[in-house]
């Protein structure tokens, strides 16, 4: 889930809804108009590493969007593989070196 200031959720629909139309795999968006949240839900096949990447490249695609439109990751946990990577966008390295160390 990512989030961007209500001013800027439909760019940032529309430009993702284009990303996931061009994609071979089965998308589909929901968005949250009140809040500026904004939900994908991509089907691959985890065992089928082309559609494994392709789904991160979307996912990427997304968080780097929505970062560039001065919003965030706003569900953190329900897109695991993509945490660290997130992260790191939103707080830098040093931040999520000392975040990965809390629970150590």
């Amino acid at each position: 889930d990512v989030c961007v200031p209500l001013s800027r959720l439909a760019e940032l629909i529309s430009r993702s809804k284009q990303e996931l139309d061009a994609s071979p795999l089965v998308c589909t968006v929901i968005a949250h108009a009140g809040d500026g949240n904004f939900h994908t839900l991509i089907l691959f096949d985890p065992n089928q590493e082309e559609q494994r990447r392709e789904a991160e490249r979307l996912n990427h695609f997304m968080v780097h969007t929505a970062l560039s439109m001065e919003g965030l990751l706003s569900d953190p946990l329900g897109i695991v593989r993509g945490l660290p990577y997130s992260l790191r966008n939103m707080y830098g390295r040093t931040w999520c070196r000392n975040w990965e160390n809390e629970g150590t």
